[in-house]
């Protein structure tokens, strides 16, 4: 083995290392001082019925998932801007994939500083949490484009990041939520950074709200109505180990470790659906009100809230621990270290 490959793999399984009470709800008046407490069990639905965990199942009629043409033999991350793929791997390497011609090889690529954890798109722009190497700004604006802007050094683990406007909020896995200015991609700036319990695993945001996973420290909820002043409302500690967070139209979609998957409607702070996952969950993806979220012992789900709690179900080959999923134009893509695949209805056989 060489030591370039030696390095990706044990790059690869340290990041999978890192990935491996009371119910507080927040209320809009004044959550500084009205915390209400509700039960740590799940909570009742509007009809009063208790809201009970379903396990996710891997179902007769799972997709078939199938490699997608990429050129590096470690990926770690997949990411996407609505068009393109975007794939990390452990030793910093970034591919851009045309997902529409999936046979064709990557059609950018870039060395980035450490191993990207995660990464989000925003007005032509690829905003990568890079672990170590903190938050890299890149130039995707076009087609064949991925080319660097700025960076901003962290003082810890770059895990998330979100963006709205001109800022960037950058989940940073033992110093909290960094909050930076990137008016000037090329310059990015912090503006503050807001320390958090547990670890910071991953952020999201939905209107003028900001969700990020903690860990043991649960699910932090932050105002976001002055983008660059955060103000911390509380914190959701139901969780005992939450490593991934989405949210769109009022509801949050949580991963846990131990607990599994929880829909939460964020102005009722109700339970509204749970579901049990056959290994850790990790990778949480969300798009158009289907959710797809993956496991460490290599399973990949993909469900609605509105229909059954497994509309459709895919594994990775080989059952290796799958720490990444993006979900857009009715495909997931997923990452399990060795390789890339994708399921959905346009990877079916005929």
């Amino acid at each position: 083995m060489t030591p370039g490959r030696l390095r990706a793999v044990l790059t690869a399984v340290v990041l999978v290392a890192l990935a491996a009470g009371s119910l507080e709800a927040i209320l809009r008046t004044n959550p500084i001082s009205q915390i209400d407490e509700l039960s740590a069990t799940p909570s009742a639905g509007t009809s009063g019925e208790e809201i009970v965990p379903v396990e996710l199942d891997i179902v007769a009629e799972q997709a078939e998932a199938r490699q997608v043409a990429i050129e590096t033999d470690a990926p770690v991350m997949v990411a996407d801007d609505g068009t393109d793929l975007y794939v990390g791997d452990a030793a910093g390497r970034l591919e851009r994939i045309r997902v529409d011609d999936p046979d064709r090889p990557a059609v950018a690529s870039l060395e980035l500083p450490a191993p990207p954890v995660n990464a989000t798109a925003y007005d032509g722009t690829l905003f990568v949490a890079d672990s170590w190497g903190g938050l890299q700004i890149l130039d995707v604006s076009e087609p064949d484009r991925l080319a660097p802007l700025g960076a901003l050094p962290t003082d810890s683990l770059a895990r998330s990041v979100v963006v709205t406007g001109t800022v960037a909020y950058v989940a940073e896995w033992e110093t909290g939520l960094r909050v930076v200015d990137v008016g000037d991609r090329a310059a990015p700036s912090t503006v503050a950074t807001i320390a958090l319990a547990g670890f910071a695993y991953d952020v999201a945001l939905d209107g003028d709200r900001l969700y990020v996973a903690g860990f043991d420290g649960g699910v932090h909820v932050l105002d976001v109505s002055d983008p660059m002043s955060p103000i911390v409302l509380g914190a959701w500690t139901i969780f005992p180990a939450a490593v991934g967070v989405d949210a769109q139209n009022g509801l949050i979609y949580v991963t846990d470790e131990q607990g599994g998957l929880r829909a939460v409607d964020s102005r009722s702070w109700e339970v509204m659906a749970a579901w049990i996952t056959q290994g850790p969950p990790h990778g949480l993806a969300l798009d158009e009100g289907e959710f797809v979220v993956s496991d460490l012992t290599g399973n990949v789900y993909w469900g609605s809230l509105d229909g059954d709690s497994a509309l459709r179900v895919g594994a990775a080959p080989g059952a290796a621990p799958v720490t990444s999923v993006t979900l857009f134009g009715g495909t997931a893509y997923f990452t399990d270290g060795t390789s890339v695949w994708s399921f959905g209805p346009g990877s079916r056989d005929e």
